[in-house]
């Protein structure tokens, strides 16, 4: 895997489905003002294609919002194989304390 510093796309954004697009949108202007590079897949495809394709893509940051991220203004962040909720104003600070590690 790259060093997040040098990864041309550090984060991406997995939807759930078309109901959470908004607020995946909501995240990258988030992201993008933090100067933070963001890939997202609002496609069909499963969570789990999606996550399958990011890995590929060696993407070390995979946040993943569905319909009860949405309601609590939280995502799933998605580091390797562990999964853990953040809330949305504590993102970026999180995302950036990765990137200096």
């Amino acid at each position: 895997m790259l060093p997040e510093w040098i990864h041309p796309l550090p984060v991406a954004i997995a939807t759930v489905d078309e109901s959470v697009i908004n607020y995946a949108d909501t995240l990258v202007d988030l992201l993008r003002l933090a100067d933070l590079h963001v890939l997202t897949d609002h496609s069909n495809s499963s969570v789990a294609r999606k996550i399958k394709r990011f890995h590929q893509m060696k993407i070390p940051n995979i946040l993943l919002v569905g319909e009860q991220e949405m309601k609590t203004h939280q995502v799933a962040l998605r580091r390797g194989k562990s999964v853990t909720t953040i809330e949305k104003t504590k993102l970026v600070e999180q995302l950036l304390a990765y990137r200096n590690v």
